[in-house]
């Protein structure tokens, strides 16, 4: 049986010392950029799921009718003369998927990811697999919607007009 020395600690060797820094230095230069890219792809894809989700509800809850957005003007023969767009509702339906957007992109903050420990050191082979790893995430970022409107033809003397809603987000 062997009996603990008191008094000074035990001091760790040069190498033991050395290979501790070699390790550590390892792992900022391997690993963190890793973490940093599988945490970058998991951000992205819950951000575009929250705006999708986000940019879904909000065009279903707000379901305006065409005639509602757009006003066509004919002569007296009822020919399309002129087509006008109701810019008040059109901003309007605009400024209300923005401010959903950032509180879908801003609510990722209270979001944390778990990397299991196969995927960051052999991803190749050990992916998905080990302990998981804890990373808090930030949502923080910009979101802009456009309306665009587009016509198109859609057979002989007929013309399609679309409004399609543009939305950019960086997350």
């Amino acid at each position: 049986m062997r009996h603990r020395r008191r008094g000074r600690p035990r001091r760790t060797s040069w190498r033991a010392r050395l290979l501790l820094l070699f390790a550590a230095a390892l792992g900022c230069v391997y690993v963190r950029p890793i973490i940093l890219q599988h945490a970058a792809n998991l951000v992205q894809f819950t951000a575009t799921r929250a705006i999708n989700d986000a940019v879904q509800d909000k065009i279903y809850q707000n379901r305006a009718q065409y005639e509602e957005l757009v006003v066509l003007e004919r002569d007296n023969d009822s020919r399309v003369t002129a087509l006008k767009t109701d810019a008040i509702s059109i901003n309007r339906i605009k400024t209300e998927i923005v401010n959903t957007l950032y509180d879908a992109v801003n609510g990722l903050e209270r979001t944390s990811l778990d990397i299991p420990a196969g995927t960051v050191l052999a991803p190749d082979y050990l992916g998905g697999m080990g302990p998981k790893m804890h990373v808090g995430m930030s949502g923080l970022g910009f979101a802009s919607a456009e309306f665009i409107s587009a016509f198109t033809q859609a057979g002989i003397n007929q013309t399609r007009h679309n409004i399609i809603l543009e939305v950019r987000a960086d997350v």
